[in-house]
Order: C-alpha cells, then structure tokens, then sequence
C-alpha cells in the first residue's frame, strides 16, 4: 500500500505521502481524543498505521523475552496493550487460538539460531532480541508521533 502510494503521488517521504492522503481528503482526520480519524482502506495511511501497530506488537514481545517472560505471557501481554484495543471479539479469538500454539522459549531459540552450537544459543539470541529492541523502539515512537500530529490515529476495531 505504502509503496504503490508513493509511486502514484511522486512523495519521497513518508511524512509527504501522508499530507499527500489528507490534501487529498482520503480521510477524516480527528485528534484521538476526539475518537480518532478514519482513514480509507486502501490508503498509506492504513498500511502504516498497522505497519507501526505490527513492529510495537514484535517490540514488546522481544522486549517481554529479554526480561526473562514465558512466551504465552510476553505475547498474552504485548497483544493486552498494543492490538487488542483495535479488534473485535472475534479478532480477538482467533488471536488467542494462534497464541496458544506459539513456541516455547527454547524451540523459540533453536528456531532463531539453529546453526549456532547449543551453548551460545540463547546468547546469541538475546544479544539479537536486545538490538531490535533498541532500534526499533524509536521507529514505534517516531512512526506514532507521525500519526498523531497528523491526526491519522484510527482508533476503529477490526
């Protein structure tokens, strides 16, 4: 959604292409204590906005592991505060299902470093989950920020 939008409208920056959407009256914009805008599906705006959600939602779980959290918890936790404010009951259903078959901690690591020896491992993973953390942390604030000023904030469930 993002790139073919900044195709069509020649933007070169994000923050362009998301004046480019309002201008063009693609949404409804409200501040989010107002209840929020509603943006058009298809849009950049909505690619983002769910972009943004989505690398939260993997922040917090990484973040949750690197704290010592079993991965039911992390995931139960990261979804409580960053996506189930925007779904429905059945989303939120149908998250809880696939939750439920996530990996445990330690076939989580074998997954992620499967050619690393044993005892480097966790580690090597930590060391892994602790940098995304760190560099994606400001993304989520940056891209959040963005949305708000923007009054993009679309506060409807899915």
């Amino acid at each position: 959604k993002v790139r073919e939008s900044c195709r069509s409208s020649g933007c070169t920056t994000v923050h362009e292409l998301l004046e480019h959407e309002i201008h063009a009256k693609l949404h409804q914009t409200a501040p989010s204590s107002a209840g929020g805008a509603v943006l058009a599906d298809p849009s950049a705006a909505m690619g983002l906005t769910w972009l943004f959600r989505s690398l939260h939602f993997t922040v917090c779980i990484m973040h949750g592991l690197t704290e010592g959290g079993t991965t039911a918890d992390v995931m139960a936790t990261a979804y409580a505060q960053v996506l189930e404010p925007f779904h429905t009951w059945k989303m939120r259903n149908l998250f809880k299902f696939g939750a439920r078959r996530a990996p445990q901690y330690s076939e989580l690591v074998q997954l992620l470093a499967p050619s690393t020896n044993r005892a480097d491992r966790e580690a090597l993973v930590q060391a892994k989950m602790h940098h995304y953390v760190e560099v994606c942390t400001p993304l989520v604030h940056a891209g959040k920020t963005l949305l708000a000023d923007l009054q993009l904030n679309d506060m409807r469930k899915v």
